[in-house]
């Protein structure tokens, strides 16, 4: 299923799942009594729900990663869809992972209810749902039947009042980070510890001879996205300005858009610096790559922007229609542009874009403020000694 069709089968299937279990949840709620004080109890197994967007699940990994150090002997478990497989594994922050089928709504059926019988034989059983708008994921946990099932709360879900037994205010004006602190704070934790992703090899300078090129994003919003004609003109004045060897990023779908855009704008000379890595290496080989080789990221707003922080790469990334205040801290070897325009942030706040498509907040952004914004991270990269 493509993402309007998970959305759809979410909101139709969704709601009448809603208010059948919300009449059948209060009743069990009067009959039961279950307690839910976490104070008075630990978990045995922590299933963690992420379904897409693998960026927020390394947005949440020093949240889970605290998680985990809080309660040592408890299992901990993910939950996710196909795309966020792969990444989830080199975090090695779960014990397992449950993969949730949704190429179509048989193959959906049947890994979710696979996986609902696997909690039903689990004791002392803990969810946390991170999915922030999704009905099923909110109903998927509650069929889990544990004891305690924490997920987020705002207006548009007020749906999850009576169907989580404790709900975290999601809010949408602080970073995205300290919405998923809150949530493990909620389940005892008492300190947020820093993640870091474990290596044999060290950062070398000299070794640090690659910018990486991210101009790729999920299908949540693709206005995000740099026109092809934008990011040509980025890509030559980084050829023209900088030594480096660039590489662009993305997943086997971006290779053919990749390689069009380097046939279309780049001679066979001006192109010998310049490499279409989408879907030629493996998620290892990537990290890897980004962190022993990549000085520099310049990025949209989407996952490796996230990962790239994770490993202590400088980033340098363009936002539009959302807001880099909401999901980063900007810094010294961490710059952002971000024009505001009136209609910005749109993603998640409307379901018809202002701009029905033709993102003017990214489009607007010059060649000079890229550039003058990658000197001023060049300089304070330099004066950090990376």
């Amino acid at each position: 299923m493509n993402l309007k069709a998970k959305q759809r089968f979410d909101f139709i299937i969704g709601n009448f799942l809603l208010w059948l279990n919300l009449i059948v949840t209060r009743i069990l709620g009067f009959l039961l009594h279950r307690n839910h004080d976490t104070r008075q109890q630990q978990p045995s197994n922590i299933l963690v729900i992420k379904i897409l967007g693998f960026g927020s699940l390394v947005m949440a990994a020093h949240s889970i990663y605290s998680l985990k150090v809080k309660y040592p002997n408890a299992r901990l478990i993910l939950m996710c869809g196909p795309g966020v497989k792969e990444g989830a594994e080199l975090l090695k922050l779960f014990d397992d992972i449950w993969v949730i089928d949704d190429h179509s709504m048989i193959s959906l059926a049947r890994s979710s209810f696979s996986a609902l019988w696997k909690c039903w034989k689990m004791k002392k059983l803990w969810v946390m749902d991170l999915e922030v708008y999704s009905k099923l994921t909110t109903i998927f946990a509650l069929w889990t039947c544990a004891i305690n099932r924490f997920g987020f709360i705002m207006k548009s879900v007020g749906f999850r009042f009576r169907l989580n037994t404790h709900n975290i205010y999601f809010n949408q004006f602080s970073i995205v980070e300290k919405n998923y602190q809150r949530v493990v704070t909620a389940m005892g934790c008492t300190e947020i510890l820093s993640f870091q992703l474990s290596s044999d090899e060290k950062r070398n300078r000299d070794n640090l001879t690659t910018i990486a090129i991210n101009n790729t994003c999920s299908d949540l919003s693709l206005e995000r996205k740099m026109p092809d004609e934008q990011l040509a003109k980025v890509i030559q004045w980084l050829l023209t300005n900088t030594a480096y060897q660039l590489v662009l990023l993305g997943a086997p779908s971006d290779k053919p858009r990749n390689e069009q855009l380097i046939k279309k704008y780049f001679t066979e000379t001006s192109s010998d610096r310049l490499k279409n890595f989408a879907g030629e290496i493996s998620f290892g080989e990537y990290f890897k790559m980004l962190y022993l080789k990549c000085r520099i990221m310049l990025t949209i707003d989407s996952g490796p922007l996230h990962i790239a922080r994770l490993l202590g790469v400088p980033t340098l990334s363009l936002w539009g229609p959302t807001d880099p205040k909401a999901y980063i801290e900007t810094g010294p070897i961490h710059r952002a542009i971000y024009l505001g325009v009136a209609c910005s942030p749109c993603v998640h706040q409307v379901t018809e874009l202002p701009c029905h498509g033709n993102n003017f907040c990214i489009k607007n952004i010059s060649l000079e403020q890229i550039g003058t914004e990658f000197r001023e991270l060049e300089k304070a990269n330099h004066e950090a000694g990376n």
